[in-house]
């Protein structure tokens, strides 16, 4: 069960580092365009654990959390309690390829590739139309996303262990259908554990299609090292999509 409660412990333990990196460049990056981060809603698409959620509640965001795993949610919850005591953090169940939330959000973001999860065109916009119908006017959206050259890279193999820990990882992809597989086999907390990660990749030329259909006006690609214009979208592994 991806959404299980051993997926969620070895997500935040094997995947955890990937938003602890990412999390100081996003919050340089939206700075300047929130000069004062009180007040200012975020609603973060696929939250996972709450690594990405704690670090924009620490700088001072409202953070409404949604994904598909309880068991993931409660290590959100868990991991910004104080928040979710103030009222400033918010975590809830839900399908991030169609959802009804009560805006307005200054800041929706998606990251860790979530998005790639959604498997279809049908999925995707809808998940962008239920963005733009609680975004404000001048709010922004941003998503990582796995590139069709990013999802070759999908085809190795891995171990990971933590103490008696220990988790078989083999990856495997379809150059041909954008399609690529992470099977999970191992042994968490005594229990046996096997699980997969599908992710899809469309062109990212599509993706800006889609956007722009379904109420966007602007979508710009960037590096996610530094956040700069990515002119070659295509040649990157993983790539960052800001839309308003």
């Amino acid at each position: 069960d991806p959404y299980g409660e051993q997926f969620a412990r070895f997500y935040d333990r094997h995947f955890g580092r990937y938003a602890e990196e990412l999390a100081p460049r996003l919050l340089r990056f939206f700075a300047p365009r929130s000069p004062s981060p009180k007040g200012f809603r975020v609603l973060d698409l696929g939250c996972g654990t709450g690594r990405i959620a704690l670090h924009l509640l620490e700088a001072g965001y409202s953070v409404l959390g949604l994904d598909l795993s309880p068991f993931m949610l409660q290590l959100a919850e868990s991991r910004c309690r104080r928040h979710v005591l103030t009222g400033k953090a918010r975590f809830l169940p839900g399908d991030i390829s169609g959802f009804q939330l009560e805006g307005p959000y200054d800041i929706v973001l998606s990251t860790y590739n979530s998005l790639n999860h959604l498997e279809n065109e049908n999925r995707l916009r809808k998940c962008f139309r239920s963005v733009r119908n609680c975004l404000s006017r001048e709010g922004l959206f941003f998503f990582d996303y796995h590139t069709l050259a990013g999802l070759r890279e999908w085809d190795s193999d891995e171990e990971a262990q933590w103490a008696e820990d220990k988790i078989e990882i083999k990856s495997s992809n379809d150059p041909t259908g954008g399609r690529a597989t992470m099977r999970l086999e191992g042994n968490i907390q005594g229990e046996n554990f096997t699980g997969e990660i599908h992710n899809q990749s469309f062109p990212v030329r599509q993706l800006e299609g889609w956007l722009r259909q379904e109420g966007f006006g602007f979508s710009q690609f960037l590096n996610l090292e530094d956040f700069s214009p990515c002119p070659d979208p295509e040649k990157e592994s993983r790539v960052g999509v800001l839309s308003q």
